[in-house]
């Protein structure tokens, strides 16, 4: 499958919530009046605030209010991230993932998204999953992208949960299980997306009704904030097997 690095869209407020202007700002973003969030964040920005450096950086990076200037929107965006903004950091990774505005870096790529999924940040732990899968920045491991995933996965990111449903139905990193395949799939494709969807029918289709059963027992009991299904604590399976997801199934029978 193809490598695919996430932006992410950060949609709150994630740090200085109570500092005037911020949130004056962000709402100004929302309704794409560009020119009332550059008075409330520039003026922040050039104090020093961290969430007002990255939203000028980005507003510079994508031009937003102001002429597009990919160099302007780095620095200011660098700024944020050396105030260990993780949002800021998440999108210098993708910066020199992506060779957008600066030289290709996977290993830069990788000091980004390792800054920012340390701190819990659920598109830098995929894409730092992404990273350890391909070998690219750093030493190929597949368990240490399962992890990043896996962590990812239970904030609720479709696309780790996603790549856990292929985990497991590939048995690349783990031992094969269709049960937990199919699990996995089915909370990825909650969300509608159709690739998502599409993969999970895929699996489904080759089960019997008694492994689907399993599968959906295992997805029901899932919540965001909750390991995955095929993770040691996972909700419904003691040991993360299939053998664990079957007799959750019966007991809910």
């Amino acid at each position: 499958m193809p490598l695919r690095i996430l932006l992410a869209i950060s949609a709150i407020l994630c740090c200085n919530a109570a500092v005037a202007g911020l949130k004056e700002g962000y709402e100004a973003l929302i309704r794409k009046d560009y020119a009332t969030a550059i008075k409330e964040y520039r003026p922040l920005a050039e104090r020093g605030n961290a969430e007002a450096q990255y939203r000028i950086g980005r507003m510079y990076e994508f031009g937003q209010g102001y002429p597009q200037d990919k160099a302007q929107g780095i620095a200011w965006i660098r700024k944020a991230a050396a105030q260990n903004h993780a949002d800021a950091q998440q999108e210098l990774g993708v910066i020199y993932a992506t060779g957008d505005g600066v030289k290709q870096d996977d290993a830069q790529a990788v000091a980004w998204f390792t800054k920012a999924a340390t701190q819990g940040e659920p598109t830098a732990q995929y894409n730092l999953g992404l990273l350890y899968a391909k070998g690219q920045g750093v030493p190929k491991d597949y368990a240490q992208a399962i992890g990043w995933w896996r962590k990812s996965a239970t904030q609720g990111n479709a696309d780790a949960q996603f790549k856990l449903g292929v985990v497991y139905h590939t048995g690349q990193g783990v031992a094969k299980d269709e049960v937990l395949a199919l699990a996995n799939a089915t909370i990825a494709a909650r969300g509608g997306d159709k690739e998502n969807i599409e993969y999970r029918n895929e699996i489904a289709k080759e089960l019997t009704p008694e492994q689907r059963r399993s599968a959906q027992v295992l997805a029901d009991a899932w919540k965001v904030g909750q390991p995955m299904p095929g993770s040691a604590a996972a909700p419904g399976s003691a040991s993360g097997s299939a053998a664990g997801a079957t007799a959750a199934a019966s007991s809910a029978r």
